[in-house]
């Protein structure tokens, strides 16, 4: 009767691994954003309009330049609306471009809404900037900065 029980039991293991291994994506991760070289990309959820009209928007993070670009893909035209454009260089006191070292990622802070956080490592600050539909004929986007607070103190390591 003991092995029975044992031969059962090594049997359901044997045919876990086997279904896992059925469903098994090597290795395939979802994720909201992606970086090449001084480029990022990030999406997040964005409110159009009533609560439940919620909408991707599109982050570009030109760290060459020091920009940051925003848009969102319109629901009726299936296009990308006009783009918003940030200067970091500006908004994070950066004299250029060659000394700024940027980071980004998303996050949400309710339903439907969600917020980018922009780390500048060099100055040890974050920003945090959320995007809504602006108003009109050709809508394109408005990007608002939330706070802007150091991370690091400054006596810096």
């Amino acid at each position: 009767m003991r092995w029975s029980i044992a031969g059962s039991a090594l049997g359901g293991v044997l045919l876990g691994w086997w279904l896992h291994a059925l469903d098994w994506h090597g290795g395939s991760v979802k994720a909201a954003n992606d970086r090449w070289q001084e480029y990022a990309l990030a999406t997040g959820a964005i409110q159009a309009g009533a609560v439940g009209h919620d909408q991707d928007g599109i982050w570009i993070l030109d760290g060459k330049r020091g920009k940051l670009y925003a848009s969102s893909v319109s629901r009726l035209t299936g296009k990308i609306l006009a783009w918003a454009e940030v200067d970091l260089l500006a908004e994070f006191g950066m004299r250029s471009a060659n000394e700024a070292r940027f980071l980004m990622t998303t996050g949400q802070v309710g339903r439907g809404a969600s917020v980018l956080f922009v780390a500048e490592v060099t100055s040890g600050r974050l920003g945090v900037y959320s995007m809504g539909l602006a108003e009109g004929y050709n809508p394109g986007v408005i990007v608002r900065r939330h706070d802007l607070a150091n991370f690091v103190s400054s006596g810096r390591p």
